[in-house]
């Protein structure tokens, strides 16, 4: 509990950054926007794309001299009829290094590295779009969405959800834009909202209602983190401009 305490406060003690130095940079294809990114090991990086393709790049250290490389690429996973669809988040299985993706298209897609074709893909699972996804367990991911549905996949038999719950806030369902998993109790989750709320479930619950609401930010809440180490802290960041440190130990 010190070393815990000891390293946090070290932590919040630093004002300003010191000034950091650029050491390798890559381009992009064409009007392409990197949505999210997640490191699969210790030399390799998956990164979504706003086209709706995913690339997974290495670092490599050639004599001191750091350079990034692409390694494989799936294009266009996510697309709709009339064209490209973002690829809006994804997830790794620090495990078994599989890889999830959600897109605007409402389809999740499991990638395999080493494997040039999609797993399998999950067309129609959200339909106002997937905005988060993160790894349960090896075999379970949870999904979050426009339409206020937090959704739990069974990678193994994924043709319907495991189960579904309709976040509720008085008469209003605000779409979901982020979601995590708590590191070590897997039942736990967290996701916060387009009004500025972070909400913790515990998956195991049958009622299907958070055990927590917490509601500091102003604006909409863009990503939710349980820190890795410390897992009862849980930090988010809004549109407002503010990152929060949350003690959720009553839960966790």
């Amino acid at each position: 509990k010190q070393e815990e305490e000891r390293v946090l406060d070290r932590a919040a003690s630093i004002v300003a950054p010191t000034e950091s130095k650029l050491i390798s940079s890559a381009i992009v294809p064409d009007a392409s926007s990197v949505t999210d990114m997640q490191f699969v090991n210790s030399n390799q990086f998956i990164v979504a794309l706003s086209t709706g393709t995913v690339q997974l790049w290495s670092l490599s250290d050639d004599l001191g001299a750091i350079s990034l490389m692409e390694v494989n690429q799936w294009e266009d996973l996510h697309s709709f009829r009339s064209g490209s669809a973002s690829c809006t988040c994804l997830a790794v299985n620090l495990s078994s290094h599989d890889v999830v993706t959600g897109g605007e298209d409402g389809k999740i897609a499991l990638l395999r590295l080493g494997v040039s074709a999609p797993v399998f893909e999950m067309k129609d699972a959200e339909s106002t779009g997937i905005n988060g996804i993160a790894f349960v367990n090896t075999a379970e991911v949870v999904t979050v969405g426009m339409g206020g549905n937090l959704k739990l996949w069974d990678l193994r038999d994924p043709r319907k959800p495991a189960l579904k719950i309709r976040h509720m806030r008085s008469e209003s369902s605000a779409a979901l834009l982020c979601v995590d998993s708590h590191p070590d109790q897997h039942r736990l989750v967290a996701a916060g909202n387009q009004e500025g709320m972070v909400s913790i479930w515990d998956l195991k619950m049958e009622n299907k209602y958070p055990v927590s609401l917490m509601q500091s930010h102003n604006a909409a809440v863009w990503d939710v983190k349980f820190h890795q180490r410390y897992p009862n802290h849980l930090f988010s960041c809004s549109e407002d401009g503010s990152v929060l440190h949350w003690d959720a130990s009553a839960v966790c």
